[in-house]
């Protein structure tokens, strides 16, 4: 009786490790084929800055594919009174600029990859997204999305106090549908424009305060993967506006690629004076 009782619970145990088995490897063989976007969006989500380094290639799951140290000749450094410069007349916070030694790092996948940059404790202070694939479009939500329950409560909120919050998807969202519909509300975007003679790169910037954690949110068009679509050549642009002679970061902003290309990049960095 007990060598049967002992038999059974033997069999049993086989049973259900066999089950455990058998359930990571189709879940394994999902995360590889049908889930495998769906898993990365998690991943991705997962991401900030503040964390470590090593906190980024676990999440990734992916070595660092290039590390490179650069150099940052005006970055601004908080003074204390015991500083060489802190003036005692002068503003309560008084800031510097000062050479500082920041790491790059590249996280690559097929259908994305990762930039970081970080200090010297390996603290990330910004990170990049960008896109690879039609298909791939992680999503970006300040703030976060609230759990199911309170989603509905917590966005019919922002909505009546006019609280502005950024929900974009690359690759599906374009420049101007971040624009307030309010025209009396609208104060125009801060960006930035670069083009040359094979490349370009064209990026908006918003700053979202307390509800984005004190964070800046750049989103980019750029040749880094042509996939988002390109603006109309340059000169083509400096003809429109008839004044050959504006700078390019004001011309830029009469193309029509603003309503007409999706970004295909979104940065975080933090906000505080000595971030970066």
């Amino acid at each position: 009786m007990t060598a049967t009782v002992a038999g059974d619970g033997s069999a049993i145990l086989g049973a259900v490790v066999a089950a455990i088995a058998l359930g990571a490897a189709a879940r394994d063989i999902y995360l590889r084929t049908l889930g495998r976007r769906r898993d990365r969006y998690c991943r991705l989500r997962r991401l900030g800055t503040e964390a470590q380094l090593d906190f980024f290639a676990a999440v990734l799951g992916e070595p660092r594919a290039i590390r490179r140290t650069v150099t940052k000749k005006d970055s601004l450094a908080y003074l204390g009174s015991d500083d060489p410069g802190y003036e005692p007349e002068g503003l309560e916070i008084q800031t510097q600029k000062v050479r500082r030694d920041l790491t790059e790092c590249f996280f690559i996948d097929r259908d994305y990859y990762v930039q970081t940059i970080s200090d010297s404790d390996e603290t990330v202070l910004a990170y990049s997204v960008t896109s690879c694939a039609r298909r791939f479009r992680p999503r970006l939500e300040v703030p976060a999305r609230p759990p199911l329950r309170s989603r509905w409560k917590m966005e019919r909120r922002w909505r009546r106090e006019g609280t502005k919050v950024l929900k974009v998807r690359l690759l599906r969202t374009r420049f101007a549908d971040l624009d307030l519909p309010d025209p009396h509300r609208f104060s125009g975007v801060k960006f930035e424009a670069y083009t040359g003679a094979r490349s370009y790169s064209y990026s908006e910037v918003h700053y979202m305060g307390a509800i984005g954690v004190y964070q800046d949110f750049a989103l980019t068009a750029s040749s880094a993967t042509p996939i988002a679509g390109k603006p109309r050549e340059l000169a083509a642009a400096l003809g429109e506006v008839g004044a050959d002679h504006w700078p390019i970061k004001i011309v830029l902003m009469t193309l029509t690629g603003r309503t007409c290309n999706y970004f295909s990049s979104f940065v975080v960095k933090r906000g505080s004076p000595g971030s970066l």
